[in-house]
């Protein structure tokens, strides 16, 4: 009670530690996720805030333009319909304007932000007012005083607007760069949550696993000590004959290593007192006990096992329930172990010992401690037969005397008859002094030299049954068999035979058959038995053919070495010690041993024992070694010694139950295995039970093989039980076992049944293996359902046996709709499916574990999840080769990837906004001088077509290349959909589109050299990403460290079956400490306003795990060289 209690605290304590635990993970992710979401808004508020605000700045620059060309167009007008198309022109562009305006007013954040729009606001309507007065100069024809107000006063106000625009646009991309700021703070907290909770995890973790190793090698300690009192309480057994001398040396070796501060044994004797007693102390104390006992006070330990329903107890407070006991303070702080000592359902008196509250609990002691009660019990046992087997000599006179059978003793030297019961009298014919006068030779028709020579070859043989042919005093010849055994009276070893008359046997011609089919069905073939010894922990194991030899199941006997001692006969103990012992010598030779064991069933079987012993530093740690069951191999030598007569002796030694039945069912004779299986003495059922006229044999179906066997049909049964306590004539005795039967019919030379035999083959044990191994086998099946991620076993036919849950629930298919791994792989995406089955196939021919990669899953209802496969063989399963394939679910790190990948994108959307702001100013300035300059001429009447021409060019080249950026900027933020083959220079092109003018403004001189014309398969847009980032990083370098004669270099070749491309500069290259870490996720050497560490690391993303490629950087003569290696096309799509 006490062990479960702390047991059930400890699951208390450690389900509040990890429900604490769960509650701070579940906590972190919440805010991480948290954290995300922020992440997200802040995107949005990029899209709406900042970036509308500077589109729609960068729309009112636009479209004042645009009212300042209508204005001229309006001035210089030859006609009303120009003056009115000017006029609505105007009105439209400056509706769009307050549109835009706005859209600012709705999206600008913060005061300053308004504060700025007001300023606009104020300068447009003051140069509407300009332009009215303007418009109203014109239309009263006073064309030159509104050219000089157009020229002078309205031109120098659209430049203030154009600026305050400018200024509105500056503002709304300065709250962009503070919304990634705050993105980039985010992203360092999550990271710093992240790294908490795995240090909270790791000292956990690290915590309990210490505790329970130190835990662990405490308790062995305490065994090993404990195993060594078990050894020489063994020794002391087997030698010491006194029982006062054996517990009281038994005591002593309890305390002699200061486990146990106290012990002492009382022993009961049959007239229900305690007699004996022994103790490790000799103090008075022990003595007032004894007296106490003697006078029939039981102590509280004895009283509590006796009431209690197991063989043992423990008393924790000592002083409260112990306070009559002379020995209360011996025990101190300890507490009182109390065990009975009981064999055969005798209990023989109590072991009680002081042991330590630590260790009153431990199931591995308390079981050493019972084994050791048993084997104390079992040595006063052996002492209290020796004394009854004296006692039973004197009863003999008596008993042979009036014994019913014919009993002789003989003396083996010379043949003499030296005794014979009255029995022996009435069937011979001759009076007691003629029968002592005669030798044996006397009335068997055996010479007497015969007789001799084969009693002696019977002692020598061990043999104790014999067939004779005996002579009455009438002279009539008589049929006997004659059991003989040595017996010792009077110091002198005889020869004890029973004589039975077996005339009316079958003559020998049949007999002889009938023993040749009865040898055919009880012999059987035996394997060996292999057994490991742990010398260091006294575990045993024992394999399940050694169990089955014992008539065990695999899971009914303790792997220890008091289970196969106790199973030792006897008289073969001592030997197998001594055997033992010099077996653990350094230079020992082979270990080996003949002795007996005892079956399950009572009886002995031979055992030959042969074992290694293993050394670590020259000590003995291990035994290794197997079992024969060589009983067979016994029984087959005494058949051959006895001849095909002794039928009855090989139907004794058969390791299965034979039992002989006559033609009218009745027994007549069985086997001494038939009492081993059913404890049933074979003088209850012989010539009484009838397997014919028995309910017991019908109710259980039995009879229906019996009457096929008695129709000349050989038998088998199927398996089956059968209680033998439930047959009448057994008067209760027996037991139920399950059984495989067998029935043959015993014919004559004629073909007629005259007898069947039944042998019985007990198979309890083999029945409930299979019991167990279907258990283990669902209990695999549920340790796989119930695993944490996605588990299926398939085998080398590719049949899917089973899925567990997680991985049904996951992808939304029940087993009948993926059965195969072939309609497993339908679910996954079109393009990795050839990859799945190569690396099927691979799995298929390894014997290693195979990490098969990430893979896109598509579930039943839709949706896309990735996972993360790894296979390894498990084993044969139905004679198939069969496979664990286990997966990790990791579509959430994806989606960070991707909001990682945005981020980037969003940053590099940034850099290129403002490369669109520079790039477009000079377009326009250009644009708008050529205007000015058109309106100038004419209205200054120097005015021509060539020259009108010329600007009109001018401004359509202007207008294309503005055209040509916006294009050039749209398809690199478009989102790549397809994987197509691209050659790099198209690649390289497009890049330098994009960042050209950023080059040529910081006088950056771009060569690119091309070296190879081969085709990649890859993202194009992503790709693209990549060398922008690589050439604004180059870009940012040479520009921070003032390099002169600014040079970036690409350079593209093949490599077999790569195509590589260098992108160099002329810098002043990266220290080693930073090259190692140049491409770590938010890693960057820029300040927070100019990086986010994102753009090489997404770099190398894309390139090596999208585009199986591989990126690398170094440092070189020049500076610093990217290399990109990406495979041909060609080689791509193999």
């Amino acid at each position: 009670m006490k062990k479960y209690q702390k047991s059930t605290k400890e699951m208390y304590l450690l389900g509040t530690a990890f429900a604490l635990l769960i509650l701070f993970v579940v906590g972190s992710k919440i805010f991480a996720f948290y954290q995300i979401s922020q992440m997200h808004a802040i995107t949005s508020d990029i899209y709406e805030h900042p970036l509308k605000v500077t589109n729609a700045a960068l729309t009112i620059q636009a479209e004042i333009s645009k009212i300042d060309s209508h204005m001229k167009d309006f001035v210089l007008a030859k006609s009303e319909k120009e003056s009115d198309f000017s006029i609505n022109e105007m009105n439209r562009h400056e509706q769009l304007i307050y549109d835009n305006l706005k859209i600012i007013e709705q999206n600008i954040l913060g005061k300053d932000g308004l504060k700025v729009l007001n300023q606009a606001v104020a300068l447009f309507e003051s140069w509407k007012k300009i332009r009215e007065e303007i418009i109203s100069l014109a239309g009263s024809k006073q064309i030159s005083q509104a050219v000089a107000l157009l020229q002078t006063n309205e031109a120098q106000h659209v430049m203030r607007l154009d600026t305050s625009i400018l200024r509105l646009y500056d503002y709304a991309h300065g709250k962009a760069l503070e919304f990634k700021n705050r993105s980039d703070e985010m992203l360092k907290t999550i990271e710093t949550i992240a790294f908490t909770v795995s240090l909270f995890l790791l000292l956990m973790i690290a915590f309990y696993t210490i505790n329970r190793v130190s835990r662990y090698i405490r308790a062995n300690e305490h065994l090993s000590r404990v195993l060594s009192i078990v050894r020489e309480i063994n020794q002391l057994i087997v030698r010491e004959k006194n029982p006062q001398r054996l517990i009281q040396e038994t005591c002593v070796i309890l305390t002699s290593k200061h486990i146990y501060s106290n012990a002492w044994i009382i022993l009961s004797g049959n007239n229900g007192k305690f007699d004996d007693f022994a103790s490790a102390d000799s103090q008075e104390d022990t003595s007032q006990l004894k007296n106490k006992m003697q006078k029939g006070w039981i102590p509280y330990c004895i009283q509590k096992t006796i009431d209690s329903q197991n063989n043992y107890s423990t008393i924790e407070t000592i002083k409260k329930y112990c306070q009559e006991c002379p020995l209360v303070d011996l025990y101190k702080n300890n507490n009182a172990f109390n065990i009975e000592l009981q064999y055969n359902e005798k209990i023989y008196g109590y072991l009680t010992l002081s042991i330590s509250d630590k260790n009153e609990n431990n199931e591995n002691e308390i079981a050493l401690l019972n084994e050791v009660a048993g084997d104390i019990a079992y040595a006063l046992y052996n002492i209290e037969m020796e004394s009854a087997l004296k006692e039973s000599e004197k009863r003999y006179r008596a008993l042979f005397k009036s014994n019913r059978a014919i009993e002789l003793l003989i003396n083996p030297q010379n043949g003499q008859i030296i005794d014979c019961n009255e029995k022996a009298l009435s069937y011979y014919g001759y009076s007691y002094e003629e029968m002592l006068s005669m030798h044996i030779s006397d009335i068997n028709i055996l010479s007497k030299d015969e007789i001799l020579l084969e009693m002696e070859l019977a002692e020598q043989e061990y043999r104790d049954m014999f067939y004779f042919k005996h002579k009455l005093a009438s002279g009539e010849i008589r049929d006997v068999e004659v059991y003989s055994g040595p017996i010792e009276i009077d110091e002198k070893l005889l020869l004890y035979s029973i004589v039975f008359d077996v005339t009316e046997r079958l003559k020998l011609e049949k007999y002889k058959a009938d023993i040749e089919d009865r040898y055919r069905f009880a012999s059987e073939a035996a394997t060996d038995g292999i057994w490991d010894w742990n010398l260091l922990t006294n575990e045993v194991y024992f394999s399940p053919k050694l169990k089955a030899i014992l008539g065990y199941r695999d899971d009914e006997m303790k792997s220890s070495y008091e289970e196969w001692s106790s199973r030792i006969h006897p008289e073969d103990k001592d030997q197998i010690f001594i055997d033992l012992k010099a077996a653990h010598l350094q230079d020992a030779k082979l270990f080996k041993n003949i002795h007996r064991l005892k079956h399950r069933d009572g009886h002995w079987i031979w055992i030959e024992s042969r074992a290694h012993t293993i050394f670590n530093d020259n000590k003995p740690v291990r035994m290794v070694g197997s079992k024969t069951d060589i009983t067979a191999e016994y029984n087959a030598k005494e058949a051959l010694r006895e001849s095909e007569k002794r039928f009855k002796s090989m139907m004794e030694h058969s390791p299965y139950a034979v039992e002989l039945y006559d033609i009218d069912g009745l027994q007549i004779e069985v086997n001494h295995a038939q009492y081993v299986l059913w404890g049933v003495p074979s003088s209850l059922t012989c010539h009484k039970f009838n397997i014919l006229k028995s309910e017991l044999v019908k109710d259980s179906g039995l009879l229906e093989y019996v009457k096929r066997a008695y129709a000349g049909e050989t038998v088998q049964v199927p398996i089956h039980e059968y209680d033998a306590s439930l047959v009448p004539e057994t008067k209760k005795h027996g037991r139920k076992r399950t059984l495989n039967t067998r029935i043959y019919p015993l014919k004559d030379s004629s073909g007629n049944v005259k007898n069947i035999v039944l042998t019985h083959e007990d198979v309890t044990e083999k029945e409930d293996t299979l019991k167990l191994l279907e258990y283990k086998k669902k209990e695999l099946e549920t340790i796989i359902q119930e695993a944490p991620n996605p588990i299926m076993l398939h085998n080398e036919s590719g049949d899917i046996i089973m899925l567990n849950k997680v991985c049904a629930s996951l992808i939304g298919y029940d087993y009948e709709d993926i059965s195969t791994i072939e309609k497993f792989i339908l679910n996954i995406d079109a393009q990795e499916r050839v990859q799945f089955r190569e690396y099927i196939e691979t799995l298929y021919t390894s014997d290693k574990k195979v990490d098969i990669g990430e893979y896109n899953i598509m579930t039943k209802n839709g949706d896309v999840i990735v996972w993360q496969f790894s296979s390894a063989p498990l084993g044969i399963i139905d004679a198939k080769r069969t496979f664990i394939t286990s997966a990790m679910d990791i579509t959430e790190l994806k989606k960070k990837d991707e909001l990682m990948i945005m981020q980037s994108r969003h940053a590099a959307m940034g850099e290129m906004i403002g490369m669109i702001a520079h790039q477009w100013r000079q377009p326009i300035a250009g644009i708008s001088m050529d205007a000015n300059n058109m309106l100038v001429d004419i209205a200054i009447g120097d005015f021509d077509a060539n020259t009108a021409e010329k600007y009109s060019r001018d401004i359509l080249e202007q207008t294309s290349h503005l055209s040509k950026t916006i294009d050039d900027f749209r398809n690199f933020f478009k989102p790549d959909k397809t994987f197509s083959k691209v050659k790099m220079q198209t690649i390289i092109g497009e890049t330098y589109a994009i960042v050209k003018e950023s080059l040529i403004n910081n006088n950056i001189e771009f060569k690119a050299k091309y070296n190879s014309y081969s085709e990649v398969s890859a993202y194009q847009r992503e790709l693209m990403q990549v060398f922008v980032n690589i050439i604004n990083n180059a870009k940012d370098s040479l520009v921070s460290n003032g390099i002169k004669n600014a040079l970036i270099s690409i350079n593209v070749y093949d490599d077999g079956k790569y195509v590589n491309t260098e992108v160099c500069n002329n810098g002043t290259g990266i220290e080693e400490d930073i090259l190692q870490k140049i491409f770590d996720p938010y890693f960057t050497t820029k300040d927070e306003k100019n990086g986010t560490g994102l753009g090489l690391y997404m770099s190398k993303m894309i390139i090596e795990e999208h585009l199986n490629g591989k990126i690398d950087v170094c440092n070189s003569n020049q500076g610093v060289c990217f290399i990109i290696r990406l495979l041909k096309s060609d080689d791509a799509d193999a």
